[in-house]
């Protein structure tokens, strides 16, 4: 048996599955999304052209980096 969970969101939270290319905010940190590719892409230093893992979703991206790196637990968005 699992837990159903209901995506939701208040004035401190969002569900991550929210935010997508076209969500009017950004992630903070270095992650980012590029239009070009449709792909998220983080990044583990200033240098935009040198990314580190990059995914087809920001979730994906995001429990890649909790999975592989143990570095992802926290996020906030600014808007």
């Amino acid at each position: 048996m699992k837990y159903i969970t209901i995506p939701k969101s208040s004035d401190t939270t969002i569900d991550l599955a929210a935010i997508t290319n076209n969500y009017k905010g950004m992630a903070v940190g270095s992650i980012s999304y590029c239009s070009d590719t449709d792909l998220w892409y983080f990044y583990d230093n200033i240098d935009n052209g040198q990314f580190d893992t990059c995914k087809g979703t920001l979730l994906e991206l995001v429990n890649d980096l909790i999975d592989t790196k143990h570095i992802a637990d926290n996020f906030r968005l600014l808007e």
